[in-house]
């Protein structure tokens, strides 16, 4: 299945449509409504980047959004969070799936896996409905704290060749990352109330000031720009910022150094690369 998903870009989304979000649908059949989650997939493995390895990466937080029972300003059904409690096994420990709830999703995840192979011809045994299931192995890792948290989803959405850069200064022989590996983006899939996680938490438009480097005149914040947002903008010129000798110096980046950042931008070049200014 790994190798069959990095084949084309098409097939990522497919994975997606018909394995992760299945299984948060299914996951709210067996925890109750109201869940929120953010799910990163990796086509990649981590020891060795260069080889496909496909997995998701579920943060399912222990919350959920239940009516609070009072109206809001517009009359409708206001709403709060709700802690999904844990359930303590025989040998103290705490665990988010009791027995039951834990059964329901590896059958849920096997029944998603034998359905998609099948679909798709991809050789795999999923074996029996009634011992097939037994093999899906489910891994939680609590995260108790915010750094933990942040840390957690700041690791999963990290750029796959962050791991690359890794392997290959162990491993300096090695060739270079394959196209699948180079172009893929590792965006997140916000499910449930994380798709509104701004608006839950009340959260305002950050104040950000700032002065123009060369007259110290006030700025004002338009919002964040990727590297290609901001050369659409300027036409496909780059400038830059140096200090010489205590006195601010503004230049351009020559035909050259600009077509040594083209090679090193991770999406499609835009159409005025071609052109001779």
């Amino acid at each position: 299945m790994s190798e069959w998903a990095v084949v084309k870009i098409s097939r990522r989304q497919v994975m997606w449509k018909e394995l992760g979000r299945p299984f948060l649908d299914g996951l709210e059949d067996i925890l109750g409504p109201g869940l929120g989650a953010d799910t990163n997939y990796h086509t990649w493995s981590s020891e060795c980047p260069l080889k496909p390895h496909s997995h998701f990466h579920n943060l399912v937080a222990n919350l959920r959004v239940v009516e609070a029972g009072v109206l809001d300003e517009d009359d409708r059904p206001a709403c709060t969070m709700e802690e999904i409690p844990w359930h303590r096994q025989r040998g103290g420990k705490d665990v988010p799936l009791d027995d039951l709830q834990l059964v329901d999703a590896k059958k849920l995840w096997w029944r998603l896996l034998a359905a998609f192979v099948k679909k798709r011809r991809i050789e795999w045994d999923p074996g029996t409905e009634e011992e097939g299931w037994k093999g899906i192995d489910v891994w939680v890792e609590p995260r108790d704290t915010k750094a933990a948290m942040m840390g957690t989803i700041n690791y999963v959405g990290r750029n796959p060749l962050e791991d690359f850069a890794v392997y290959s200064n162990s491993h300096p022989d090695c060739p270079d990352p394959p196209g699948w590996l180079q172009k893929y983006s590792n965006k997140s899939r916000p499910f449930g109330w994380w798709l509104s996680l701004r608006s839950l938490a009340g959260s305002q438009k950050e104040e950000r000031e700032k002065l123009h480097p060369l007259t110290g005149d006030r700025l004002d914040y338009l919002g964040k720009y990727s590297l290609r947002e901001l050369l659409d903008r300027n036409h496909g010129r780059l400038g830059f910022l140096d200090v010489v000798k205590g006195r601010p110096v503004f230049s351009c980046l020559d035909r050259w150094e600009m077509e040594w950042l083209r090679s090193v931008m991770k999406s499609r070049a835009p159409p005025w690369w071609d052109d001779d200014e």
